[in-house]
Parts: C-alpha cells; sequence; structure tokens
C-alpha cells in the first residue's frame, strides 16, 4: 500500500472520529442543559430530575448474618472493583509497612545499644549520653 493512501485513510478514520466526538459531546450537553433551569434569584441553578426520592438510611445492622457475606449483594462488576482497589492500596501501602518495620527494628537495636529496656516506663533513673563535640552545630546562612 503506498504511504500517502494510508496517510489519506488514517486521516479519513480520524476525521470520522472527531466527528462522532463532537456529535456525542453536543448530545451531552443537551441533555445537561435539559436537567437543569436557570433560576430567578441571582444566578442559581436548580438541577430536576426524575429520581427526587431522598435516599434510605444506612442499614443499621453492620454485621452480617451466618452465612451471608458482605459482598452478596455486590454485583461481580462491583466486586472486580473493590477487589482491584484493596489490591492496589496493599500494594502502594507495602513500601511504607517495610519502612515502617526497618524503622522499628532500628529503634529496637538502638534502644539495645543505649542500655535501656523495652519498655520506657520502666526506667526511673537517666542515663546520660555524651555527644561527640560540634554534633549540633548551627548552620549560619548568609
Amino acid at each position: 500500500m503506498d504511504i500517502r493512501a494510508e496517510i489519506a485513510r488514517v486521516s479519513a478514520e480520524h476525521d470520522k472520529l472527531m466527528r462522532e466526538d463532537a456529535q456525542w459531546l453536543a448530545h451531552r450537553e443537551a441533555e445537561r442543559k435539559a436537567l437543569m433551569r436557570e433560576s430567578d434569584d441571582e444566578d442559581l441553578l436548580y438541577r430536576t430530575t426524575e429520581q427526587n426520592a431522598q435516599a434510605s438510611a444506612a442499614r443499621t445492622d453492620s454485621v452480617p448474618s451466618d452465612g451471608e457475606a458482605d459482598d452478596d449483594e455486590l454485583d461481580p462488576y462491583t466486586k472486580g472493583i473493590v477487589e482491584f482497589t484493596c489490591e492496589y492500596v496493599r500494594q502502594k501501602l507495602e513500601p511504607r509497612d517495610k519502612r515502617i518495620a526497618r524503622l522499628e527494628t532500628q529503634v529496637e537495636m538502638l534502644i539495645t545499644l543505649l542500655g535501656k529496656s523495652g519498655k520506657f516506663t520502666d526506667s526511673k533513673s537517666a542515663d546520660v549520653t555524651e555527644l561527640p563535640r560540634g554534633f549540633l552545630r548551627r548552620v549560619h546562612n548568609g
């Protein structure tokens, strides 16, 4: 196939998709405007829909009964989203959890090196540790 013909075909397909997108956006904007009407008071907008019923109150029984799981009422699509979200959050928090565990280990090691017990409340006497000369130097930014 000639490169010019390929460019012409791709351009025509692109133009068609752009027209469809413009039509879709115009249709969506028309639907949005149909749901809203302008009020008389200082440019406030009110949205009117057919489903104006108040949402029902949440169930007070938050503990599932025997044989009932929390996700029994979820459709497969929603279950998939929930599983993905849980896995995503677990993966994002894993480096933080590893860092916290490493820092806790370092703190325990420092406590051991300083000769303290694992619990600070048991210690009634204070140990004084001398710092090297110049340890706390002030930095003067001029």
